[in-house]
């Protein structure tokens, strides 16, 4: 919860870096983080200070939320054990193009850490040098599996599994 806050925070202040690795075992929410960040950018009541943000009702956040915003792309590996320098030059490539709903542009790239040192070489450019509009976050288990260069650009925040008791709390 801290963590969202200050994501949101981040997001309604312009200051969430434009790349961020989100590290943690499966299960511990960096694709919840991640869509929220995304549901955030485009809020219609971002701007209501008795709002949450993401407020997750208006049309905007619910888009990205059920995973049907055209500004909020998946990158995953499909079927190769790792993700490659092609799934790495469909991101540069689509990097480019605007936004279709929104101002922002929100690439998830999922098993980041499965990245090959050659892939992550040919995203550093794109990942030194974003268009403004342009957010990354690096999904993964391992940060350590990134070159340096990677991780020197992008922060690392880490998850970690809740308690069995306070997701019962929650549950009840």
């Amino acid at each position: 919860e801290a963590l969202c806050r200050r994501l949101g925070e981040d997001v309604l202040s312009g200051t969430l870096p434009h790349a961020l690795i989100l590290e943690g075992p499966a299960g511990t929410g960096k694709h919840t983080i991640a869509r929220a960040c995304a549901a955030a950018f485009v809020c219609e009541r971002k701007q209501n200070p008795s709002a949450p943000i993401p407020c997750t009702v208006c049309p905007s956040c619910k888009k990205v939320l059920e995973g049907n915003s055209p500004d909020l792309i998946p990158v995953n590996r499909g079927e190769k054990a790792t993700v490659g320098v092609d799934v790495i030059r469909f991101l540069r490539e689509d990097v480019h193009l605007l936004p279709n709903d929104g101002d922002k542009k929100i690439y998830l790239i999922e098993e980041a850490d499965k990245m090959t040192p050659e892939a992550q070489n040919a995203f550093l450019l794109t990942l030194e040098e974003p268009p403004a509009y342009a957010h990354f976050f690096l999904l993964c288990e391992n940060a350590g599996a990134f070159l340096e260069t990677v991780r020197s650009r992008a922060p690392i925040l880490r998850t970690e599994r809740l308690p069995a008791e306070q997701i019962d709390r929650y549950l009840r």
